[in-house]
């Protein structure tokens, strides 16, 4: 999704948090809100439907240009689609050519497009967010879907080999590994959170699973598809309630007090706000 990989446009090292994983990250946070009320410049890099080895891309190229102080995995995408080795061959030719994903026009690909390289010099002025039906209203009517149980979901090999490779990237940097995962209620449930919290505590890192915390989500009103993605008003609080455990845990910049960043992000701010105005009226 250009969205994400617009994180290699960002001026080198003014991002604090770089966060990867798939569309619940780029549904239910907003960046701009971070820095908005903290200061917090954070770029999410979720892509739809996204793989553990182009999750694990991805994350190697945006530290290649960043130096977070924090990077955040989320935590539906180690789960998602069969982890195989076909999967892993697929996201292999998707990384290999970028072009694909980044400019989102395969039908209009040419062989030049197989053999050149992508310029990422697209800024995004969400920071990763999407746009996409961020106002709708398509209500869950579903069951409760966090019910407890001791089992545990099973966690593939080959996601589970990329995501220790994430880990490993990040420990080797020295940088902070936050695990998230955000509301989401036909796509998490508790066996996966079972399964993701042996996982964190094993690895030493904190694991916030927003499905068992009061974010104050309303199942009737802050879903834009019945219960699988968060629109607007869900991602409204969810982002409310990461800012607050980031400042409670962590030791991030203010950098609306760093002249040359905060002139960057302020103009990008207006231009979100502008964005958003447009899709709610």
């Amino acid at each position: 999704d250009q969205r994400a990989f617009s994180v290699l446009a960002e001026p080198k090292d003014t991002l604090d948090i770089v966060a990867v994983g798939n569309s619940d990250l780029y549904s239910g946070v907003l960046p701009m809100d971070l820095y908005e009320a903290h200061g917090i410049t954070a770029y999410v890099c979720g892509q739809s439907k996204q793989k553990m080895p182009e999750c694990y891309d991805m994350l190697k190229k945006a530290l290649k240009n960043q130096s977070p102080k924090l990077v955040i995995i989320e935590t539906d995408t180690i789960f998602y689609g069969k982890n195989d080795l076909h999967e892993v061959i697929s996201s292999e030719i998707d990384i290999k050519i970028p072009a694909i994903k980044y400019h989102d026009r395969w039908k209009k690909l040419t062989p030049r497009d197989f053999v050149s390289t992508v310029k990422y010099d697209e800024i995004n002025s969400a920071k990763g967010y999407a746009y996409i039906k961020c106002t709708d209203i398509k209500p869950y009517e579903g069951k409760t879907y966090m019910q407890e149980t001791d089992e545990r979901e099973k966690m593939q090999p080959l996601a589970k080999l990329y995501l220790d490779k994430m880990v490993n990237l990040c420990e080797d940097r020295d940088i902070p590994i936050l695990f998230l995962e955000l509301p989401s209620a036909t796509s998490w449930n508790m066996k996966k959170h079972n399964a993701m919290s042996d996982y964190a505590k094993d690895a030493g890192y904190p694991f916030v699973d927003m499905n068992l915390i009061d974010v104050g989500i309303d199942w009737t009103m802050d879903t834009r598809d019945k219960g699988n993605h968060l629109n607007y008003n869900g991602a409204k609080k969810t982002t409310a309630v990461l800012g607050e455990y980031l400042n409670e845990n962590y030791t991030l910049p203010d950098r609306r007090n760093d002249t040359e960043v905060s002139k960057l992000w302020n103009s990008d701010l207006e231009k979100f706000k502008e964005k958003i105005k447009e899709q709610i009226q």
